[in-house]
């Protein structure tokens, strides 16, 4: 850091509660958002509506999972 900021900085490192601020938190939000938009995608689609229709069946809740290497869209409205 000296390098960086020069012989005038003085860096002072405290312990303390970081709240949601932490990596772990992030990752956590991030994989209730790609289950969410995984449920969504699901309920949403025209083909899953129409062989729910069709042959009267139904989507278990629990089998839906985000696929892994797909980043979460977010709309830019």
């Amino acid at each position: 850091m000296r390098n960086h900021f020069g012989d005038a900085i003085q860096l002072k490192i405290e312990q303390g509660d970081a709240g949601s601020h932490t990596p772990a938190a992030y990752e956590e939000r991030q994989r209730k958002a790609r289950q969410a938009a995984a449920e969504d995608a699901i309920r949403n689609d025209p083909l899953v509506k129409s062989i729910v229709e069709r042959f009267e069946a139904r989507v278990v809740e629990d089998s839906i999972r985000p696929t892994k290497d797909r980043p979460i869209e977010t709309s830019r409205r």
